[in-house]
């Protein structure tokens, strides 16, 4: 039985999701290639691309509940080198910085680009997993999220200079509505009274802010920022066409190695 608050919560709209069907249309494939289609408007100029034993940062961006972060839990612990968002924490960490504010735009982008940095030298002393690491979120969060802020160009333009000088595949998370509200809604439930302040402060319950957030992520698309567009309804099928998509052999999953299906 769903917790009173919980399914409270879960009575919030958040139409930032997409149809199944919607997601499907454009994908004229079965089993693993149905979770995943390549974008058809992602630019290719000035891009660095993997060769042997290259180094690959995959981000994997998208609203606000459509399972990034529980998609990069599960590539963790199949032993991959994740990288979180970490942004409510990194709130908690800076309470005299407003969430909302370019200092703090400023110091998760830092953090990132340290991030990037500290999984290049892991990678040189062959301590990573398949020579890919895998980032809940990129230089176009604050670009999406700029909120009036004079940062979109230029972190979009941060972003170009790390496609360019690292392999990077860009992923556009998308999900259903109901498994886009149940998400946000139990995370809401879980969080500490300073937590959901700083989600509040950040437009997490707000729908019609969410809304244009999709719409933005979308027109970053059709600009050509994304390589893939990930159905990220279910987390394990997501896992599954992701890595079927990076060419990561099956052997990795751990149904697979011991046997299972899956299911």
């Amino acid at each position: 039985k769903m917790r009173p608050a919980l399914a409270c919560l879960m009575k919030t709209r958040f139409p930032c999701g997409h149809s199944r069907a919607a997601l499907h249309s454009a994908a004229p494939f079965d089993g693993l290639d149905r979770g995943i289609r390549a974008s058809l408007n992602k630019f290719e100029e000035g891009r660095k691309r993997a060769e042997g034993d290259d180094l690959q940062l995959v981000f994997l961006e998208g609203a606000t509940g459509v399972g990034k972060s529980t998609l990069t839990g599960k590539l963790e612990k199949m032993g991959y080198q994740v990288y979180y968002e970490g942004f409510v924490e990194l709130c908690k960490e800076n309470p005299h910085l407003p969430p909302t504010s370019s200092m703090m735009t400023l110091k998760w982008a830092h953090r990132l680009f340290a991030r990037i940095e500290q999984a290049a030298i892991l990678h040189s002393k062959s301590k990573m997993k398949g020579n890919v690491v895998f980032f809940d979120r990129s230089f176009l969060t604050p670009a999406i999220y700029a909120r009036g802020l004079p940062v979109e160009s230029f972190m979009q333009q941060v972003m170009r200079e790390v496609q360019s000088t690292f392999p990077s595949v860009m992923v556009l998370c998308v999900a259903d509505d109901y498994a886009t509200r149940l998400r946000v809604a139990g995370r809401l439930f879980d969080s500490s009274e300073e937590e959901k302040k700083i989600r509040s402060t950040l437009g997490e319950e707000n729908e019609e802010f969410q809304v244009s957030i999709t719409k933005l992520y979308d027109d970053m698309e059709a600009k050509g920022h994304f390589d893939f567009i990930l159905d990220t309804s279910s987390s394990k099928l997501a896992v599954a066409s992701l890595l079927h998509a990076l060419g990561i052999r099956f052997s990795a999953l751990p149904w697979a190695e011991a046997g299972g299906d899956g299911a």
